[in-house]
């Protein structure tokens, strides 16, 4: 719903006065508001422009020598690192000239790799082209090149991970890489939140990044079920120690340094120690019975309780029910298969989701208020 609908709404239901809502209609439209249409299209243009210089090289690439390409790229990333510094008061032409040097510095990088013929892959350029452009990524407040950043050091973490310590006689136990790399994301959120209001763009960046990966990664170990000969021959006890680490320091850093309520913080610890349970009990763990069911039950209440501490994000909040609700239904596919395998159970699956859906978008704002009330 629109502000105006809204304060329309507010008004007709007596909660503020007409001269109110006329007064805020004022003030929101004095203030300035970031113009995404307007950025969106600029690093289009950015994008065709660069595209475009790279057909024309491309086309007599082979007649050009090798000291001419260098001196030319060099020229070029020059020309914008000095357009950067002499824009800075107009921002979305500076903003789209740092996106333009931040894609060429790898595209240089890959350039002298050809020309000198050195030998390398490609995670180890790129992790080059990510430390040389981490400060001009940090002074940005813009989304697009934070997000770009962070994707590509996604990519380069987990392909340096994958090459260097790959559990190639389990696959399977890779998964800890990527647990890894959700616990760095999650750890730099927490610390970059608490550096004040010039990298709270990029706190948010890091949150939706590491909730990504961390819930993708705690929905996989739901279904590990794995042979202890297989893990202990592995040597895993190690890899698992660095991000055991760093979720200890989140955990203790959420329970400490957050300004929120004792019970929030609570909640903050309950949810890093089902983490826990299902990583450790995923790996280490071999009971008698049905192991993946086990892991089920954890994972959904490790969503729940993800869900609850992120309650007053609306987003996140339903994808952790969403996600709890997707295990759940695994489980009684699994559970129930002779019966879910005929129309009967197909149809009761289907009206129980339909129920669940209808009764949450009824009860949502009440389950949150509630929520508000008790962990704020």
């Amino acid at each position: 719903m629109k502000l105006k609908q809204k304060i329309q709404s507010w008004v007709a239901a007596g909660i503020i006065q007409a001269d109110q809502a006329a007064a805020i209609e004022k003030f929101e439209s004095e203030q300035s508001s970031r113009p995404y249409a307007m950025y969106s299209f600029v690093i289009l243009g950015v994008a065709v422009i660069s595209i475009g210089i790279i057909s024309l090289i491309a086309a007599n690439w082979e007649d050009i020598p090798g000291s001419v390409k260098l001196a030319a790229d060099f020229l070029i990333l020059m020309g914008a690192a000095f357009a950067i510094f002499q824009f800075r008061e107009r921002p979305i032409l500076h903003y789209a000239i740092s996106v333009f040097f931040a894609i060429f510095v790898l595209a240089s990088i890959g350039l002298i790799s050809q020309v000198f013929h050195t030998s390398g892959k490609f995670y180890q350029g790129l992790s080059m082209a990510l430390f040389l452009t981490a400060p001009l990524m940090l002074i940005q407040q813009g989304r697009f090149l934070l997000h770009l950043w962070l994707i590509g050091f996604i990519y380069a973490f987990l392909a340096f991970t994958m090459d260097v310590f790959d559990y190639q006689d389990e696959e399977m136990l890779n998964i800890v890489h990527p647990l890894t790399l959700g616990s760095i994301l999650l750890l730099g959120a927490l610390l970059s939140r608490s550096a004040g209001e010039s990298l709270e763009p990029h706190s948010r960046g890091l949150i939706l990044w590491s909730v990504l990966v961390l819930s993708t990664t705690a929905f996989i170990l739901s279904f590990m079920d794995l042979e202890a000969v297989d893990v202990k021959s592995s040597g895993v006890e190690k890899g698992v120690l660095i991000p055991g680490i760093l979720l200890v320091c989140s955990a203790a850093y959420s329970f400490f340094m957050l300004p929120s309520a004792l019970s929030r913080r609570i909640m903050h610890l309950i949810t890093f120690g089902l983490l826990y349970l299902l990583f450790f009990f995923s790996l280490f763990v071999y009971p008698v019975g049905d192991k993946t069911l086990y892991l089920a039950l954890i994972f959904v209440l490790l969503a729940m309780s993800a869900a609850i501490s992120f309650f007053d994000y609306r987003f996140v909040f339903d994808f952790f029910l969403v996600l709890a609700g997707i295990r759940f239904l695994i489980v009684y596919f699994e559970v129930f298969e002779d019966l879910a395998t005929t129309g009967i159970g197909l149809i009761i699956a289907g009206l129980v989701i339909i129920g669940g859906v209808v009764l949450y978008a009824k009860s949502r704002s009440r389950i949150q208020q509630f929520l508000q009330e008790r962990l704020k």
